[in-house]
């Protein structure tokens, strides 16, 4: 293994600092991992969407695409692998290394290892080690064993990360329906399902898988970014990195020294043979001399510059600032003070009675906390029981009697009446022929809401909302019965809410029949 080549600080790091270790690769590497992913796993899945709609069987597609997730988690970890000692690889290469890894680890994978939370950190141990079998176990426990917490932290905060994706696509078009539309909604979502299972389970399969690219390139980056740095910490990379980036500075200086030593080698031989050719050329020791002079050299007369020049020369000789030697006086301490060391503070010493006394008050402060701690909880639990007794209990325990009915309120600005007429459907009329419209339609809602709580055979809460009595008159076994009171309903909010008021020939045909015929006492 190049550890030169390495794109990654090798160090000692902590279990959560390699799980970040990972989402930086992956941040860093992003375009090649995703190109690599949707090359590699669009056919597959596609091939599970043939195996939903060949068989008939729609869920069999979407157990296929997630039970298979650890087939092609190899294509990010190659991506990984690759790229942090080299330029990563483009996505044709990765389909052809990803094949030529072939079926290893695939079966355990699938069958045994699919549920372990260290999935991320066996995967790369599997595929880029390639150990047999018997030795894998004993790797696998020494490579695992501090950080099999942190796996199972990662795996199970990536698998809730999934779940919360996959249902936030679909909460995501329930946030657009009114809450008033959400039955009729539902019902024509039932509807559709019957009629197409098989386009709905395709547009599921594509939230799913939607999802899944999105997260599990995280999980299998750090599972990598884990691996790295447990073999950093067994094998000790980055002291061997250390070692070898210094013996390549030596090798270096080697050769510079060698090619130092060389040149000074050739230097004093030419030194050498120089001095030999001047000691044969140099004249007897008691022969003299002859002095040469610059005219003689130059074969010129000296000029006045000559001789002004070599005046000067003479004298900046003769001076003594320039050259020569020198003597000073200083004066200098015999024996030189010593730095003094820092002071150290001295630890604080306490009487045995002191510290007795201490831990007494620090134990008479924690109760007092504790007490008041206490009594905050009491004054909440006080708070919440009169609160829930004001509310008064929504379910019905067995054998309390049933609560009174609460006869209900006109909404908004209409009158409040506490018995609905005996005959419903003439009071109505009177009141819309009178101009009252709101006042009528209001009548008209509150006897439906009557009739239905007595077809039923369970009173309407006081809070009820036209929502609730809806969802309330869903449960009517008779379906003309439903669907006027959900036209009722529906006329009310049109006309409180809209200022939008029916025809008369709307409002007779609500008068018509249940419930505006059949009023009695609310």
């Amino acid at each position: 293994m190049e550890l030169e080549r390495i794109s990654v600080a090798l160090r000692p790091r902590t279990s959560r600092e390699a799980v970040d270790l990972g989402a930086v690769l992956l941040r860093a590497y992003a375009r090649p991992v995703w190109l690599a992913w949707f090359a590699c796993t669009l056919p597959f899945v596609m091939i599970c969407m043939l195996a939903g709609w060949i068989t008939g069987k729609p869920w069999l597609g979407l157990f296929l695409l997630w039970w298979c997730k650890p087939v092609y988690d190899r294509v990010p970890l190659y991506v990984l692998s690759r790229a942090v000692f080299e330029q990563p690889p483009a996505w044709r290469d990765t389909l052809h290394g990803v094949w030529q890894w072939g079926g290893r680890g695939v079966l355990s994978s699938l069958c045994f290892f699919w549920s372990r939370p260290g999935r991320g950190l066996r995967l790369p141990q599997i595929l880029l080690e390639g150990q047999p079998a018997a030795q894998r176990a004993m790797r696998w426990k020494i490579l695992s064993g501090p950080v099999s917490a942190t796996m199972v932290g990662l795996t199970l905060g990536c698998l809730i990360f999934e779940l919360v994706l996959f249902f936030s696509v679909f909460l995501f078009v329930f946030a657009f329906v009114p809450a008033g539309f959400l039955p009729d909604f539902f019902h024509a979502s039932r509807s559709a399902w019957s009629h197409m299972p098989m386009l709905f389970s395709m547009m599921v399969m594509a939230a799913a898988y939607a999802v899944i690219s999105v997260i599990e390139p995280f999980y299998v980056a750090a599972g990598f970014g884990v691996y790295l740095t447990r073999r950093t910490q067994l094998e000790a990379w980055d002291i061997d990195l250390a070692f070898r980036c210094l013996r390549r500075r030596w090798e270096t200086a080697g050769r510079a020294l060698l090619l130092c030593l060389c040149m000074s080698l050739s230097v004093c031989a030419l030194g050498w043979s120089g001095q030999s050719r001047a000691a044969e050329a140099s004249p007897a020791p008691g022969a003299s001399t002859p002095s040469v002079r610059i005219e003689q050299v130059f074969h010129q007369p000296a000029s006045e510059e000559d001789q002004r020049f070599s005046a000067a020369v003479q004298w900046a000789y003769g001076d003594p600032r320039l050259g020569g030697k020198g003597m000073r006086h200083e004066w200098v301490l015999r024996h030189p003070p010593r730095p003094m060391p820092p002071e150290t503070p001295k630890p604080l010493h306490m009487s045995p009675a002191l510290v007795h006394l201490m831990k007494i008050i620090g134990g008479l402060i924690g109760i007092g906390i504790k007490f008041v701690l206490l009594g905050f909880l009491l004054v909440a639990l006080i708070v919440l029981a009169r609160f829930v007794m004001r509310q008064g209990w929504r379910i019905r325990l067995p054998g309390r009697k049933p609560r009174a009915e609460i006869p209900l309120a006109a909404m908004h600005d209409e009158p409040a009446m506490d018995t609905l007429p005996e005959d419903l459907s003439a009071a109505v009329q009177r009141l819309w022929q009178g101009g009252r419209q709101r006042e009528a339609l209001a009548m008209l809602y509150r006897g439906c809401v009557a009739q239905v709580a007595d077809a039923l055979g369970a009173p309407a809460p006081i809070d009820a909302t036209e929502a609730d009595c809806l969802h309330q008159s869903q449960r009517l076994p008779d379906a003309l019965h439903r669907q006027r009171a959900m036209e009722i309903v529906r006329a009310w909010q049109y006309a409180a809410y809209a200022g939008r008021f029916p025809s008369d020939s709307d409002v007779d045909a609500l008068l018509t029949g249940w419930p505006a015929q059949r009023a009695g006492a609310a």
